[in-house]
């Protein structure tokens, strides 16, 4: 909600004395000339008033940001006015012409000032500082340099006529206050150095408070501020260009160029987040997908910094993982239990080892190979393999339509893992024997032919 009110104009009074002097031939009715004279007291107060109420609250919160702002002033003139007419008729005033003579007014008191001041006229630019260099390049005398005059123009508006200009004022207009007690600026607009021993760079931010006129008022003063800086560096130095770059990963996200003495604050968490796409991966009742945390810049200082060599900060994401929990995985000595593997969205489970899995116990005869992996109170069809846990299963969104490829070295996590497993999916290893029987028939000569029957066991 917003709502604006402004006024502006001008209000008179005259109080005067109308005095009248005519001359006829016969009748003055009839005809006559002469003149008319008007007198006496005046005053005029011009004047405007501007109001402006805001009350917002940003998407996505419940807080209101309300804001006012008021600005307005007052010019009054008291004097005397005179109003001198030439007067002549005819035909008892059927016929009249009266020009005016002289019209002046005199202006004894005023209160206020005409001309209104209602901002800067040149505000410093983004990013932008005032470099404070020595006047007489001789340091042994002190630091010491005038403050550009082109701080101290202000825009003004003509009460009576209206009229907008720029106009230069002095410095008795301005209060001056700086942050750094290193500098200090004197009411004549001088601003002065005092750097400690072995200090190369000084900043500081000169806040210029316009002092304001009478029957003037704004809510909020009308300030602006500067950053000053000081440095003994040289050319070649100030022409240095470092490069400032945020990472997350090893993927560079966001970088610029500075100079040693340019002022920058690192991109806000928001705009991080933005720039990798972090809310493409935002599942209404699971959270985001692709990260579990986010760890931002930590501890480190975000704001006023300033390179001496090209720097990188690091945005810490943390990547969500994903886990794969493996029951009946066969030990060689015929054993078994369950083994856990991890990735992380759109990775793989490196499942290699399982390859190598089965019984391999010559003394107690079981002989197996690893050969799918199944999926917990899901019928499987003649083959065993129609139920499988498809290899490629991707982890992240969308339906599970693959068949399952024949066992291979990793697992992908494949789409429709998270709308069915969630973070973690519980699986079952299956073995095929390797165990096999065999005949062998001895010939002795014209003897009883004897045939025995037993296992052959095929080593891994």
């Amino acid at each position: 909600m917003s709502f604006q009110f402004y006024v502006m104009g001008m209000l008179g009074l005259r109080a005067g004395v109308r005095a009248e002097v005519s001359f006829g031939l016969f009748a003055i009715d009839l005809a006559s000339i002469g003149a008319v004279v008007e007198f006496g007291p005046y005053i005029k107060l011009w004047g405007y008033f501007f109001y402006v109420y805001t009350r917002l609250r940003p998407a996505g919160t419940d807080t209101w940001k309300v804001n006012e702002q008021m600005l307005g002033a007052m010019y009054l003139e008291f004097g005397l006015y005179l109003n001198v007419k030439f007067k002549a008729q005819a035909l008892g005033g059927l016929i009249k012409y009266e020009p005016t003579l002289y019209a002046g007014e005199y202006p004894l008191l005023s209160a206020g000032v005409e001309k209104n001041v209602y901002g800067f006229a040149h505000e410093p630019a983004q990013g932008g500082v005032l470099l404070i260099s020595d006047e007489d390049s001789d340091s042994s005398n002190g630091i010491a340099m005038q403050l550009p005059e082109s701080y101290r123009y202000m825009k003004t508006v003509s009460l009576t006529s209206g009229q907008q200009v720029e106009d230069l004022y002095g410095n008795a207009k301005f209060h001056f206050r700086v942050s750094n007690p290193a500098f200090s600026v004197s009411d004549t607009g001088r601003i002065t150095v005092s750097p400690p021993d072995g200090e190369r760079f000084l900043e500081s931010n000169l806040t210029i408070t316009w002092r304001g006129d009478k029957l003037s008022f704004s809510k909020y003063d009308i300030a602006i501020t500067i950053p000053l800086v000081w440095t003994n560096m040289s050319t070649t130095e100030l022409d240095q260009r470092f490069t400032a770059k945020v990472a997350v990963g090893n993927e560079v996200v966001w970088s610029q160029i500075y100079s040693r003495i340019d002022s920058f604050d690192l991109p806000a968490e928001e705009e991080i987040l933005e720039r990798i796409g972090y809310y493409n991966y935002e599942h209404e009742t699971l959270g985001n997908l692709m990260y579990s945390d986010v760890g931002g810049y930590a501890d480190a200082d975000t704001t006023g910094l300033r390179l001496t060599a090209d720097q990188t900060w690091y945005f810490d994401l943390t990547r969500r993982t994903y886990t794969l929990n493996v029951d009946g995985v066969q030990n060689a000595d015929g054993s078994s239990g369950t083994r856990s593997y991890t990735t992380t969205y759109g990775n793989s489970f490196r499942l290699n080892d399982l390859m190598n899995t089965g019984a391999n116990n010559p003394p107690s005869g079981p002989f197996t190979k690893f050969s799918h992996l199944s999926q917990p109170g899901v019928d499987e069809d003649a083959d065993g393999t129609d139920d499988a846990f498809a290899p490629d299963t991707q982890a992240r969104m969308g339906l599970d339509t693959a068949a399952a490829p024949e066992p291979g070295t990793q697992v992908h996590v494949k789409p429709g893992f998270v709308e069915r497993y969630g973070f973690t999916a519980n699986v079952t290893a299956q073995y095929r024997s390797t165990a096999h029987r065999a005949k062998i028939c001895y010939r002795h000569m014209d003897l009883l032919r004897i045939v025995r029957f037993f296992r052959l066991c095929l080593p891994h």
